[in-house]
């Protein structure tokens, strides 16, 4: 028994010293790229943050015209500036933000379900530059909305080299 509780007590103090030597060599600067294991560990944290029932919750009006048109101005409006016109994340403000915008047409985002995004959208999230939205119900779901058109949205560049031409929509055949 003295043995194991020994081997405890190293064990402990080898992790703490690495932990020390962790911070005081720089771990906790925002500009470093988080080792995967911090970015799990934040990953399993904010999964645990949404309560089920928020997560459980359905986009009441769905993916229409109407819902991702009026979630694109809002987008716009509201979080075009660090997520990018076409949700990327790769804008000048995005760019000084650490940890930057998630890339929003990305795996963390489309694998999430719609209540979600609705949770994090109305109450932000802590430690990052992701504020809540102190936003009617409606609006939010609009937001959700546009952002799970993301990935057909097209670029402005594409947008002005078509001028007045419908912009196409790439088919899954």
């Amino acid at each position: 028994i003295a043995l194991i509780g020994a081997l405890v007590v190293v064990l402990i103090i080898v992790t703490l010293g690495g932990l020390y030597r962790y911070i005081t060599t720089g771990g906790l600067i925002a500009r470093q790229i988080p080792s995967s294991i911090e970015a799990a560990a934040a990953e399993w944290v904010l999964n645990l943050s949404v309560p089920l029932a928020a997560r459980n919750r359905e986009n009441p009006l769905g993916i229409t015209d109407a819902s991702v048109t009026a979630g694109r101005d809002l987008y716009q409006e509201k979080c075009e500036v660090c997520h990018g016109y076409d949700g990327s994340g790769k804008t000048e403000a995005g760019s000084g933000e650490f940890p930057p915008p998630t890339d929003l047409r990305g795996l963390r985002v489309t694998n999430r379900t719609d209540g979600e995004l609705f949770y994090f959208i109305q109450n932000g999230i802590r430690n990052t530059a992701m504020p809540g939205w102190p936003l009617p119900d409606q609006s939010i779901w609009q937001l959700v909305a546009f952002v799970r058109s993301l990935p057909i949205v097209a670029s402005p560049a594409l947008v002005a080299s078509l001028g007045d031409a419908s912009i196409p929509v790439l088919s899954a055949e």
